[in-house]
């Protein structure tokens, strides 16, 4: 058999579709076509520096790739946040299981991370490229051609290609199959020798959301079936359902580019459900902009944001709280499971404890302010009750006078539940809440002199002395004519 690389290109597209055809749904144009943009994208970023990826441009310049192109910073910055988040949740996946595993990266498009743990002397058992198997004989013709950096030369063994789709050479295969039929999935990673007892990495970005909900939810109850011990890393899509994320989704609609997993990714919480609902027992998802800032390095941060001089922060922090990175581990045998509760499980936590401590300081401030934000409600039910002496009015003072003064007696206990949830030092907060019973007191005093009913003046205490003349005032005008 010919060389795939020797094919022409009209030629090999039109025997991998017929192949397609004859084995399950066609190909989604749509779809594959946003490998092309990523890949565009990547190679932006790494033109100015972003990262280091001297493998890329082997695949970049086959998608269209323009070396002057440019993107916008936000952009640069969401792939390089994207790409660094997920290398090192690989690499501490290969150092935590010390190279005895496997990692499967679905929908893999032209990712070049085999070639960067290679080259770093990151090895595994076995890595296994997935994607269309359109999108697959594309790489493989890239692979195969001639070129710097030499791409076959990291591979185990010599390559071998089987139907002009699927590559393999040892450590590294690359397969052709719709992630959206189980079976022919299946019997291609056996194919490749792929081992259910080895701890086994999968790693899908923007993969899922492009099958119905239904389809992926069959996939990982598939998958966290068949592996003893099962990591799945996905980087998608969250909070698609508010404004921000309205755009996103008609901006892709326009090109043609439609989302069926959406409902997966209304939230964090459903994107916790997916896993949850498969069968897969640990699970965390954290949104891309606490991974920016709690998990990536942050002088690797500072040096990125100056690439291009990025000011405005606000259209990146919305970019980046619109996509999330879950972190889902099943471990049938636990002996791995302490190990691979890797870092962001700890990031989560973290992220839970910062909530909670957010949520129980803007509680302290609730309660300090609750006096001071009913004044106003209270001077309008004094106005509206006018100064009358009835049983009413009376009823009301009388509230507004025994309230205040017994919270006064309870500022303590009112607090000690928020000091131990470590909100830090209350007296400022307690200085407001007094202030504001104080200020509720002094209304309601206020509003019994306007009755009449306070003793203010030394008659009203002491029956010899005659009261004191009201003076009344009236303007007279006059009118000369």
């Amino acid at each position: 058999m010919e060389p795939e690389a020797s094919f022409p290109d009209e030629v090999l597209s039109e025997s991998v579709s017929m192949r397609r055809r004859s084995h399950s749904f066609s190909d989604d144009y749509s779809v594959q076509r946003t490998n092309d943009d990523a890949t565009q994208c990547k190679f932006a970023a790494v033109q100015l520096g972003y990262w280091k990826d001297e493998f890329l441009p082997r695949f970049a310049y086959s998608s269209g790739a323009d070396q002057n192109s440019r993107r916008d910073p936000e952009i640069s910055i969401g792939y390089w946040a994207r790409v660094s988040a997920v290398n090192l949740l690989v690499e501490r996946f290969i150092e935590k299981t010390q190279g005895q595993c496997q990692i499967i990266s679905i929908g893999c498009g032209f990712d070049t991370l085999f070639w960067r743990l290679k080259s770093c002397g990151k090895s595994v058992k076995k890595f296994i490229d997935v994607d269309f198997s359109s999108v697959t004989a594309k790489k493989i013709r890239q692979i195969r051609k001639p070129g710097t950096p030499d791409l076959v030369s990291l591979f185990s063994e010599a390559p071998k290609e089987t139907q002009h789709t699927d590559l393999h050479c040892g450590d590294y295969n690359l397969v052709g199959a719709d992630l959206r039929q189980w079976s022919e999935f299946k019997g291609k990673l056996e194919s490749v020798g792929v081992d259910s007892t080895l701890p086994t990495l999968f790693l899908a970005e923007c993969v899922l959301v492009y099958m119905a909900v239904d389809q992926s939810a069959e996939l990982l109850k598939h998958i966290a079936e068949f592996f003893d011990t099962v990591v799945f890393v996905n980087y998608e899509q969250v909070r698609i359902k508010d404004a921000f994320g309205s755009v996103m989704e008609k901006n892709l609609e326009q090109r043609g580019i439609y989302l069926p997993g959406l409902s997966a990714c209304s939230d964090i919480e459903t994107q916790k459900q997916r896993f949850s609902d498969s069968g897969w027992g640990n699970v965390t998802v954290v949104d891309m902009n606490t991974v920016y800032k709690k998990l990536l390095p942050q002088h690797e941060v500072t040096r990125i944001e100056k690439i291009e001089h990025l000011d405005e922060m606000e259209l990146l922090r919305q970019l980046l709280d619109h996509y999330c990175i879950g972190y889902a581990l099943n471990d049938k045998t636990e002996k791995f499971t302490s190990r691979l509760f890797l870092i962001l499980f700890e990031v989560d936590n973290e992220q839970a404890s910062e909530q909670q401590e957010h949520l129980a300081k803007k509680r302290a401030w609730d309660v300090a302010m609750a006096p001071a934000k009913s004044l106003p409600m209270n001077m309008f039910m004094m106005y509206m009750a006018g100064r009358s002496v009835s049983i009413f009015p009376i009823m009301m003072v009388g509230m507004m006078l025994w309230r205040p003064a017994k919270a006064l007696f309870a500022v303590n206990a009112t607090f000690k539940p928020l000091e131990d949830q470590n909100t830090g030092s209350m007296i400022v907060h307690k200085i407001i809440f007094v202030l504001g019973n104080l200020g509720a007191i002094a209304l309601a005093i206020y509003k019994v002199h306007t009755m009449g009913l306070l003793p203010n003046t030394p008659s009203d205490w002491l029956e010899f002395i005659p009261q004191p003349q009201r003076v009344q005032y009236s303007i007279v005008s006059s009118i000369y004519t």
